[in-house]
C-alpha cells in the first residue's frame, strides 16, 4: 500500500466463499503473508469461526465478513502509515541498538517468532502422536513376545509331560531369565 507515493508495507487478502469454516485457512495465510513481507493478512469469508462476529483476530491472521471487509481494511491501512510514519522518523538511526530496537518494534521480529512458535506448536503435536502410536507399538510387540514366549514354555511343559527330559541348555535359550523349574513331578 502507498501513502504520499511512500511504500508503507503490504496487507495479503484472502476470500473464501465456503460453507464452512476451515482453521486450516489461518496457518497458510500466516505463511503466506511472512513469505510475501506482509504486514497483515486477512481473510475474507462468508462464514467466520463460532464467536466471530463481523471481524477478529486468530494468532496472528485477521478475519471478517464480506460487509465488515471495507472498514477492516481502513484500519488497517492507517496502522501501516502510523508505523512507515515511525520507521521513516527512527531511519536516521545509525547505531546498532537503534536498528535492533527498530527491528524489534517495527519490523518482522513479532511475525518471525510467531511463525517460528507456530512450528514448534505443530512439531510438538506430531511428536506427540509419534510417541503415542510407538508406545502403542511397543505395548503391542511385547505382548506378542510374551505369547510367543509362552507358547515356548508350553512346548517345554509338553516335552515334560510326554516323560521327556529336557536340557538345561534349551531352557537357557528360551527368552525368560528366570524360566519355571520343569520336571515330570512338578507338572504332574
Amino acid at each position: 500500500m502507498r501513502h504520499v507515493g511512500r511504500d508503507c508495507g503490504l496487507i495479503l487478502w484472502e476470500c473464501k466463499r465456503a460453507a464452512n469454516w476451515s482453521s486450516t485457512w489461518i496457518g497458510k495465510l500466516a505463511s503466506d503473508s511472512g513469505k510475501a513481507g506482509a504486514a497483515f493478512g486477512v481473510i475474507v469469508s462468508e462464514t467466520l469461526p463460532h464467536g466471530t462476529d463481523g471481524s477478529g483476530r486468530v494468532d496472528d491472521v485477521w478475519i471478517c465478513d464480506f460487509r465488515s471487509a471495507a472498514h477492516l481494511a481502513t484500519g488497517l491501512r492507517w496502522v501501516l502509515i502510523a508505523a512507515s510514519q515511525y520507521e521513516t522518523a527512527n531511519a536516521a538511526r545509525t547505531d546498532t541498538s537503534g536498528k535492533v530496537y527498530d527491528y524489534i518494534a517495527t519490523g518482522g521480529f513479532a511475525s518471525r517468532c510467531e511463525v517460528i512458535n507456530r512450528a514448534i506448536d505443530t512439531m510438538m503435536t506430531t511428536l506427540g502422536k509419534e510417541r503415542r502410536y510407538y508406545e502403542q507399538r511397543w505395548k503391542e510387540w511385547e505382548r506378542h513376545i510374551e505369547a510367543v514366549a509362552g507358547s515356548l514354555y508350553g512346548i517345554a511343559n509338553d516335552l515334560v509331560r510326554l516323560g521327556a527330559e529336557v536340557p538345561s541348555p534349551l531352557l537357557a535359550e528360551l527368552p525368560y531369565t528366570n524360566p519355571p523349574a520343569l520336571s515330570a513331578s512338578s507338572i504332574g
